[in-house]
């Protein structure tokens, strides 16, 4: 009976087609002892490559001197291994290190070495620091420029830099701000008065830490560092005063202050359009004109008859002359009724 060669005797062992006795003595009737026999199964086992062994080195499931020694097998020396066991290491990412250098969490060796190990050069680091240094957007800056961060003369006027806390220039380094943009973003937080607080100011003429008034520059200036639009401000200022009440102007016309285009145009102040302010011009000069309350009282209603007035014009001029809102809006109401049965009646 011819035997298998060596080979193909320990392919059999290995895939269980043959038992440890029967493997040994068929290499013994070849001349190999139990060593040689055992030499060759170990050279023919399947080992797992550098990749693999790594693998298990990195989650634990060998430790440092069996990856030395499985390595060794596969004909890697003691100090390959050691160079190929520190790639186990997970590296920190630029972004990592950058945020860690600003809040001055420890690192391993230096910021620029461990960038190194990534592949950057010094100057790469410091271009990728540089980078990422918070500078403000597009936004901040129109911000920065509309609170006239940029104005050193009204930064001192308004204070705007006062206040500030040296504190918060270590907290901003942390998150990469420098000094001056951290100064630039103080002295633009301020909460600024409201218009109409602004308008207040204007109307009660109050001091400012100079000593001086508050004037309508003043209060340009709060419309603009406001944001309003330049097209705006004048116009805005313009209403920053009261005009006149429905009984200013009939007083005011009665002594001579106002003619009857100035009443109109008082009327158009205080919000009636042209048509309701041509007609309550014409009462306050019928007003002014005739002493008799009553007349004046017919005088509306007959103008409600004759549609010179509309039912609210009329409650606001009986209301003017001297009638309670309610009152006048009773006295409108039954008129109206009354001239609405009448028509009734002429029909029937």
């Amino acid at each position: 009976v011819k035997l298998l060669d060596p080979g193909s005797l320990v392919v059999a062992r290995i895939k269980g087609a043959i038992n440890e006795d029967q493997f040994k003595g068929d290499m013994e009737k070849q001349g190999f002892s139990g060593t040689a026999a055992d030499a060759f199964v170990r050279a023919a086992e399947q080992l797992l490559g550098p990749g693999e062994q790594l693998g298990m080195l990195i989650r634990g499931v060998i430790p440092p001197d069996r990856f030395t020694s499985e390595l060794a097998r596969l004909g890697v020396s003691d100090e390959s291994a050691a160079a190929l066991a520190q790639m186990a290491e997970t590296l920190l990412d630029p972004g990592t290190l950058i945020r860690a250098k600003f809040r001055g969490a420890p690192i391993a060796g230096s910021y620029e070495g461990e960038m190194g190990r990534l592949g950057y050069t010094p100057q790469a680091a410091q271009t990728f620091e540089a980078a990422t240094k918070i500078i403000g957007g597009p936004s901040d800056m129109i911000r920065w420029a509309v609170r006239e961060v940029f104005t050193p003369e009204i930064v001192a006027e308004l204070g705007l830099a006062d206040e500030f806390p040296s504190e918060f220039v270590a907290e901003a380094a942390k998150i990469g701000m420098d000094e001056p943009i951290a100064k630039n973003e103080w002295m633009a937080h301020w909460v600024l008065p409201s218009i109409q607080q602004g308008f207040a100011m204007l109307h009660r003429r109050v001091k400012k830490p100079d000593g001086s008034t508050f004037e309508i520059e003043d209060m340009d200036r709060l419309l603009r560092v406001q944001d309003v639009m330049p097209f705006f401000r004048g116009m805005l200022t313009q209403i920053a005063f009261r005009p006149f009440t429905r009984v200013d102007v009939r007083r005011m016309h009665k002594m001579g202050v106002l003619d009857a285009t100035e009443v109109k145009s008082a009327y158009m102040d205080i919000g009636f359009d042209d048509e309701k302010a041509t007609a309550m011009t014409e009462f306050t000069i019928q007003f002014n004109t005739e002493g008799d309350r009553d007349l004046t009282k017919t005088e509306i209603l007959r103008a409600l008859d004759r549609r010179v007035i509309d039912e609210d014009l009329g409650v606001i001029i009986l209301d003017d002359i001297g009638l309670s809102f309610e009152a006048a809006s009773v006295i409108v109401a039954t008129h109206q009724a009354k001239v609405a049965m009448d028509l009734t009646d002429e029909l029937s």
